[in-house]
């Protein structure tokens, strides 16, 4: 070790020695030709500074490096030696930490920039192309996403109403009115039953409209005016009998309820008190629907039917007046019912099949047209008893046929062609209608007789 330190010693001597002596030859040339380093022609060169000649002193006589000789001046040497080794070892490992450090980042802002760009350009790539089985099979071209701003249909428009013109609405008495929808234009067919509010002043009934055309996915050029025309007739219809009667101590009528909504049908009947004013529908519905465990769809039709007969009730003691009043029913001295009318006064829950709903479809359809036919042949008074409660269906059809034909089109295609190349869905309604037609033919066939 000792050996080594003075070998390099001696080279660091040589190295200094040959240093000095090219300075000073170079130093000589110089001042010999007449020319001073960083002094121009013709003026007078500056006093050497005191230091200059130190300087020069130690670069011709360089210092002398003595070897440590002592073991402990060794020993001193050893650990710094250790030392330096130890601090450019860190050094070199923290030198290689950042550079690691910087690559990785960098990788990952390239890699963010080319997945931005690849979202811009085809979204498809980096989300995938979707379900691709059964119907959706590949189609040899690369899908194409579409988000909820590209749909076809109309967004829904929000109603955007002042605070002050919130309040004056709030501040009206609510005065709910029974709205039956019962439509069939171009093989739509709609059917609909809600309350509407008849002090109501921010809503038209052509907004309203377009937003059951939107939730319905119903064509608003074919539904939103005769909707809206809808409306009217019947708040104006409310109006003319908005006259409450005389003022008695009792008024009762009898409520009869049949409901049906998806495979379940509600039937019953109650008393209802049209001159208590403490009497609500809307409570009323929301506890019976919370006792039978129904849904809410049973909640809204069960308020509308009590409000819709209600409302017919009022109409006919207002149009027939005392005559009607007098053929009102007795009112009972006991209030114990006999078992057949406990049974009569009691709900009933009936699960419904599909071929049971069809046909309560076609029963419906029947009534409907013998009603619109009887309006149009008869015209005399109809006294209250003849006024039977609407029944409610709520069950959910409003898918329009693929092609609009009449009722003889659709029998005779039925027996001239056949339906083998319908589906069996299609073949049902076909026959639904093809039966319907030929009772509707033999109806009116009777009455030219």
């Amino acid at each position: 070790m000792q050996a080594n330190l003075q070998a390099q010693f001696l080279q660091q001597q040589r190295l200094n020695a040959a240093a000095a002596a090219a300075a000073a030859a170079a130093a000589g040339g110089d001042t010999a030709g007449g020319v001073v380093p960083g002094v121009m022609p013709g003026q007078t060169p500056n006093p050497p500074h005191p230091w200059q000649d130190m300087v020069r002193m130690q670069t011709k006589q360089p210092f002398n490096l003595k070897p440590a000789s002592s073991e402990a001046a060794q020993k001193t040497l050893r650990q710094y030696e250790r030392r330096d080794d130890e601090y450019q070892a860190i050094l070199n490992t923290q030198y290689k930490r950042h550079v690691e450090l910087a690559q990785e980042k960098k990788k990952l802002i390239e890699q963010a920039n080319l997945e931005r760009r690849i979202r811009s350009q085809n979204p498809a790539h980096l989300f995938g192309p979707g379900y691709q089985s059964f119907g959706n099979g590949k189609t040899g071209f690369q899908p194409k996403i579409k988000y909820p701003a590209e749909k076809k249909r109309k967004q829904q428009v929000r109603f955007n109403f002042s605070t002050e013109a919130l309040k004056e609405q709030a501040d009206k008495e609510e005065c709910l009115v029974p709205i039956r929808i019962d439509l069939e234009i171009e093989g739509y067919k709609l059917r609909d039953t809600f309350t509407w509010n008849l002090n109501e002043t921010l809503i038209t009934h052509e907004q309203f409209a377009e937003v059951i055309c939107l939730d319905l996915r119903l064509p608003p050029s074919l539904f939103v005016e005769p909707i809206a025309k809808s409306i009217k007739e019947q708040l104006e219809d409310y109006n003319l009998s908005a006259a409450t009667p005389q003022e008695t101590d009792e008024l009762k009528t009898i409520i009869k309820l049949d409901i049906t909504v998806g495979n379940k049908e509600l039937i019953d009947q109650f008393e209802w008190d049209i001159g208590c004013p403490k009497n609500s529908p809307e409570e009323f519905a929301e506890k019976l629907v919370t006792e039978l465990g129904l849904g809410g769809e049973f909640k809204t039709a069960i308020a509308h039917l009590i409000r819709e007969q209600i409302h017919v009730y009022k109409k006919s003691l207002l149009v027939l007046g005392e005559e009607e009043q007098q053929h009102e029913p007795s009112q009972m001295g006991n209030a114990i019912r006999d078992n057949q009318q406990a049974e009569i006064f009691t709900p009933a829950i009936i699960e419904l099949t599909d071929a049971m709903i069809e046909r309560m479809e076609k029963d419906q359809t029947r009534e409907s047209r013998r009603k619109r036919r009887g309006t149009r042949s008869r015209r005399s008074i109809v006294t209250s008893n003849d006024l039977e409660p609407q029944k409610t269906h709520r069950t959910g059809f409003a898918a329009p046929p693929e092609q609009e034909l009449t009722d003889e089109q659709y029998t005779g295609m039925g027996y001239d062609n056949g339906m083998s190349h319908f589906s069996t869905q299609r073949k049902s309604a076909i026959k639904a209608r093809m039966n319907i037609a030929a009772e509707a033919q033999q109806d009116a066939a009777l009455e030219n007789i």
